[in-house]
């Protein structure tokens, strides 16, 4: 099911219809918000036997309803069609390996796999698509030869990059890649798609809250018991995590460092959670620009252990101490010219070192 991204659905449609399509597109937005599902939207729709719309009913009824799809739309869907080739996502290509979260790379292999598809001609008048979900996780061996096919478009082929992190995307991949960006989703309208999975108004509201604008979350907290119970952990840490000291911060991240999708989740929630207590300091702007200045560092520490060998246990005992520093609101300006001059800083050399020990 697709949710929200009116624009963007349009935007695609039009050019689409008018034959302009460019070879190649970048979607970058949050993460959850519905990426993947309109980039995989697009490629059902050269495809579908029920139409050629993004928006038609075989496209909105998803993966999850897999059953109603007609048999190209549900292949694209599961990620075994042979002309719409998905990277990324839940398996390399070329390892052919299932992977239970987002830390690997997309390996150089996996783009000489599609290099090699690409000689060999589709069927007449039928798309090839490429569909690389997270396109930051490109190594740069990797990267230098997608440069190379983007270079050089084949008829008839479209690439479509998904991520949250347009910064880590190559200048020269993300210059030659018309980009769209996503933005978060309006709670009215997760309020409004949250009553096809649910009719609970209080667990509507409760997930809407949790989704901040995001319609994964929104889906994953109202079809999956076990991620409500996640969630429902992850607010006890947190809540431990900002009200109490050092020690229960090196020890929440004790018990979470070495589970990376865990790791992500509660960075993410964390993160969140002080974006929330920034609204709370609108009246004081020392406060607001420690918080600020504090999301960017955590920020910069999650993206890092995302995309490389960090050591992980000590970037998130850095991530966790700086957030519980933050959240002590009855100083907080004094941070802002504190953290300027410690060794959390990213650019400290002695600091960075640290982290790849």
């Amino acid at each position: 099911m697709l949710i929200g991204h009116e624009r963007q659905i349009a935007y695609l449609e039009r050019v689409r219809k008018n034959g302009k399509l460019a070879h190649a597109y970048l979607f970058h937005g949050p993460e959850h918000i519905g990426k993947h599902k309109v980039a995989l939207a697009l490629a059902q729709a050269f495809y579908c036997e029920h139409g050629d719309k993004i928006l038609s009913v075989c496209h909105l009824g998803g993966l999850e309803k897999a059953k109603k799809l007609c048999p190209d739309c549900s292949r694209i869907a599961r990620s075994v069609h042979p002309n719409v080739i998905v990277l990324g996502s839940d398996q390399s290509q070329a390892s052919k390996k299932s992977v239970p979260d987002k830390s690997f790379a997309i390996s150089i292999d996996d783009v000489r796999n599609i290099r090699k598809q690409l000689t060999i001609m589709a069927a007449a008048g039928r798309w090839r698509v490429f569909i690389f979900d997270g396109a930051e996780r490109l190594t740069r061996e990797a990267a230098n030869a997608l440069l190379k096919t983007l270079e050089e478009p084949h008829p008839g082929t479209l690439f479509l990059l998904t991520t949250s992190q347009p910064d880590a995307i190559p200048p020269t991949i993300a210059s030659r890649s018309a980009t769209l960006n996503f933005h978060l989703v309006p709670d009215a309208i997760l309020a409004s798609s949250a009553k096809q999975y649910a009719s609970d108004p209080e667990l509507i509201q409760e997930a809407v809250r949790h989704a901040t604008g995001r319609p994964g979350r929104l889906i994953s907290f109202l079809t999956d018991p076990k991620e409500r119970q996640r969630v429902a952990q992850r607010a006890k840490q947190i809540s431990l995590l900002l009200s109490g000291d050092t020690l229960d911060a090196l020890a929440i991240s004790a018990a979470v460092w070495q589970d990376p999708a865990e790791t992500r989740r509660l960075t993410e929630d964390v993160i969140l959670s002080l974006r929330a207590r920034l609204l709370q300091y609108f009246s004081s702007y020392g406060k607001i620009i420690s918080i600020t200045d504090s999301l960017k560092r955590i920020e910069s520490v999650r993206h890092m252990m995302d995309r490389t060998a960090i050591n992980r246990r000590l970037a998130m005992e850095v991530l966790l101490t700086e957030a519980q520093k933050t959240n002590e609101s009855q100083n907080l300006s004094r941070y802002s010219h504190t953290w300027n001059h410690t060794s959390f800083r990213h650019s400290d050399g002695a600091w960075h070192r640290r982290l790849w020990e």
